[in-house]
Parts: C-alpha cells; structure tokens; sequence
C-alpha cells in the first residue's frame, strides 16, 4: 500500500505552528482495525518519531514521552480501537496531544483523487484487494475517468483476471476460458480477493445468469444453450429449457465475439465441446432436421451431423445437387465450417 498520502498528511499535522504553549506535537492515531500494522513499519517521518502502543507497553510509552525524550515530535500509532477513559492509561497525554484518524478506504480514494464519499463503503469492501501492491498498481494503473459502484466493481475483477483494461465481457471471457472450470485459479481469486456475489450480479444483469448456485460450468452452458435455441427453427429438448436466458440477444453477441475472437477462438472449440459431451448434442441433433438447425453454429455436432447426412445422400444417388449447394452456402459463414 502506498503510504505516500498519509505521510503527506501527518507531515502538514508535525509541520503546523505550535500553539496553546505546546514544545512539539504528539499525535495518537488509533487504528480501529489495525489495517495499517504492517504498513506502518516502511512509514518515515521527517520531523517526528514513531512509537508503536500495544496493550503492553503503555508505561514505556509514556516514560519514553515524559522522561527520556522530551522534545522530538511524536506520532503514536495503536493498531486497535481508543480505549475508553477508565483503561485510558495515557489520557492525560492524549489530553494535550492530537488525534489522527485515517483508514485504508479514505487513503485509497485521495490517491485515485476520488471526492465522492459515498463510494467509501465500496473500497472498504475491497480492503483485501488492496492490500497487495501488485494488485493496487494494476487498479490505479487503469486511469479510470469516472469512478461509480460498478466501475470499481469491473475494474477489480478485471485486475484478478490480469485484464490489460477493465472489462466485464472480457472478464467473463478469461473465466470461460480455464481449463478447469470447476478449479478456476482466476474464480478463486475473485473469492479470496473480490466478491463473487458481484461476479454473479453483473452476469445477471448483463445476460440474465440467475442460480441459487451458481458456477462456471452451468454459466457455460446457459449462454450455449441460449446461443441454439436464438437460432434453432425446431423444438428445444425439456431438459435445456432451463438454461434459455431472457437476454437472447445479448448472449448471442457475446457468444459470437467469444467464437470468432482472435485470441479465445481455440478456447472457445474446447468449451464447446466439453459441453457438447455433457448436454449429449449429437443425440438430439441426429433426431432433428437439417432445416431445423441450418442456422446453428454453436456445437461442432451441427456441422459433422450436415457433412453425414450430404454424405449418405451422395452415396445413395439422390441428385438434389442444389440443395446440397445451398445447405453448403449457408454454412459457409459459420464458425465450424
């Protein structure tokens, strides 16, 4: 984390004109949640000293401050809550002394130049994100224009998916993408560092992806099975019915961004299919028409179920040459051709 603004901070605090008969400034700074009990070790101030308080070391403190050096600036930091009066055993320093009080989510946001205090509580739930360097170098590496729940949402899923730029489409993509989607590194990430509830709200939002249990592989199979029944003329089997989204349209553009894509093309034949395997396409598709399924491009299934069936015609001698060539037209332009 980096100190820089809370040094700048208790810099201007030690800096400040002396008043009320004060020799130097002693500044208690109570950290309710003790966030800052590692950074304060790589802390340095110019003009003061740091003493550490704990729960045993109160007389030190105060013969430190009283007897063995009365003159240098201090800041006395507590990596817990003030205590109350009665168990207060430097009250009458604190009495002439001056409190500071900062935690991560406020240092975070004056770094990011952010203004609007109501997005304190959001950071505040991302504290463990933050509390990498690596991680905060990614997020503030982003420059981010304009900050809102969601935005901050994106961009930390984003920065575990080691996105080069925020972005929910591309995020859902590189989950996708895993070779294991029941032991996702990149899922597990977002459940240690992030929040998966987000996760699953915004894939709600943007495809209607709704599960009291949700996971990748039913994620997988809802925009696939979503992606036949936008194309396909006849009936859906009963038991995918379940997965067809209310967000058709949206699911298809991404899917069709997802196949066609430069770098997930390859990531997207494997998907498929896994998960042509596991909803047993071949097994439905051999029951319909080729009419039926003419448009559909996504399980590798339609087109070897096409290239079969053309096959058995051509051996057979049934001349309906120009069907054949429209059949083969009209594949022509899809992802498994």
């Amino acid at each position: 984390m980096d100190l820089l603004q809370i040094k700048t901070l208790l810099e201007d605090t030690f800096n400040k004109e002396l008043s009320d008969g004060r020799k130097r400034h002693i500044v208690f700074w109570y950290d309710d949640e003790g966030e800052f009990r590692e950074d304060i070790d790589t802390l340095e101030l110019e003009n003061a000293r740091i003493l550490k308080l704990s729960k045993n070391n109160y007389f030190f403190v105060k013969y430190q401050l009283e007897k063995a050096d009365t003159e240098s600036n201090y800041l006395i930091y507590a990596p817990f809550g003030k205590p109350s009066p009665r168990e207060d055993y430097l009250l009458d320093v604190l009495k002439y002394s001056i409190e500071f009080s900062t935690d991560k989510a406020t240092v975070i946001m004056r770094d990011l130049n952010i203004t609007d205090d109501s997005l304190k509580s959001i950071f505040r739930k991302y504290i463990k994100f933050f509390n990498n360097k690596d991680r905060y170098r990614v997020f503030k590496g982003y420059e981010i224009d304009r900050y809102t729940e969601e935005v901050i949402d994106v961009t930390v899923l984003s920065a575990l998916c080691k996105l080069p730029y925020p972005d929910f489409d591309e995020v859902l993509r590189v989950l996708l993408t895993e070779d294991d989607l029941k032991n996702s590194n990149y899922l597990e990430a977002v459940g240690k560092f992030g929040r998966l509830d987000v996760l699953w709200k915004l894939a709600d939002k943007y495809y209607g992806y709704s599960d009291k249990e949700p996971s990748l592989e039913k994620l997988a199979i809802f925009m696939l099975v979503t992606n036949v029944a936008y194309s396909l003329r006849g009936e859906l089997p009963d038991t995918w019915r379940k997965y067809i989204s209310s967000k058709k349209a949206d699911c298809v553009v991404f899917l069709s961004s997802f196949m066609n894509h430069s770098l997930y093309s390859a990531d997207y034949d494997r998907l498929a299919n896994t998960m042509e395997e596991k909803l047993k396409v071949r097994g439905y598709v051999d029951k319909w028409e080729v009419e039926d399924y003419i448009r559909c491009d996504t399980f590798k299934a339609f087109d070897e179920a096409i290239i079969e069936k053309l096959c058995e015609q051509l051996v057979s001698d049934i001349g309906e040459f120009e069907k054949y060539r429209d059949i083969i037209q009209e594949r022509r332009t899809k992802h498994w051709y």
